[in-house]
């Protein structure tokens, strides 16, 4: 299994476990407890430069599609509230 395919595995796993907060919406209010944001790298560019403002990682390389099927729903923003599981899942990025 490479990399990639791990991380989506992680997402999935942080979703069960209640450390996904996902949406726009959500993203902005639980700015402070996350660790790690995902954003789907063919989400607009006006949203894109919005996210930028929150001060944490941010993983560009999955597509909307892969997002969602990691977490069960249709989502174009991801953030990671668990550290060591965003630790994981940066070293499996570098």
């Amino acid at each position: 299994m490479n990399n990639r395919q791990q991380i989506l595995n992680l997402l999935g796993i942080a979703q069960r476990a209640g450390k996904i907060v996902s949406g726009e919406q959500s993203i902005f209010l639980n700015s402070k407890k996350i660790y790690l944001l995902f954003v789907a790298n063919d989400i607009s560019k006006n949203s894109y430069t919005k996210i930028k403002k929150i001060n944490e990682p941010i993983i560009d390389q999955f597509n909307s599609f892969e997002l969602s099927n990691a977490i069960g729903k249709t989502r174009k923003l991801i953030g990671l509230t668990d550290k060591g599981l965003a630790n994981k899942i940066i070293s499996l990025i570098k």
